[in-house]
């Protein structure tokens, strides 16, 4: 599912980061890809996310979901979870 929703983005109109992020998801079982996606045109600073998604995340890929909370933080944004 990852691969497929990557090959539909427009990976060029990313930055270098986000590029090489979405690349290493590709892999993952999880939707973090989406998550990224979803995120990266975006200028945001606070995101919502389930705990029930996290909770998933960290069972199914926790170092997927490291890198992803890496980049977000380097973008500055912060999430906040939510029920």
């Amino acid at each position: 599912m990852t691969e497929a929703i990557c090959d539909r983005m427009d990976l060029s109109a990313l930055d270098e980061a986000t590029e090489q992020l979405l690349h290493g998801l590709k892999g993952s079982p999880t939707d973090l890809a989406k998550l990224v996606m979803r995120l990266a045109p975006r200028r945001r600073t606070v995101v919502p996310i389930s705990v029930a998604a996290i909770a998933r995340w960290n069972k199914d890929d926790p170092d997927s979901w490291e890198r992803v909370r890496a980049w977000l933080t380097t973008r500055g944004v912060q999430h906040a979870s939510v029920a």
